[in-house]
């Protein structure tokens, strides 16, 4: 019995199979990813958005610092 063969006998098994395959490379094999922050062109990753995540924040932060200075100044 040749491939060809045993895969024409076996057809909704080997789809099956295949199927199951393909399903377990695609959910367990790829991270998740999101639309950028900055780029919503590019597809990040968890990790990428929490250092954009970061990045923001230390932005915030210095803008919050910069507002006390200057109320401190009046």
């Amino acid at each position: 019995m040749t491939i060809k063969e045993f895969l024409n006998h076996e057809r909704y098994q080997s789809v099956a199979v295949l199927a199951i395959c393909i399903s377990l490379l695609y959910f367990y094999g790829c991270d998740s990813q999101v639309r950028s922050i900055l780029d919503p062109q590019q597809k990040i990753t968890r990790q990428g958005l929490e250092f954009e995540v970061d990045q923001f924040m230390m932005q915030v932060e210095l803008r919050y610092n910069e507002l006390d200075r200057q109320d401190e100044i009046k």
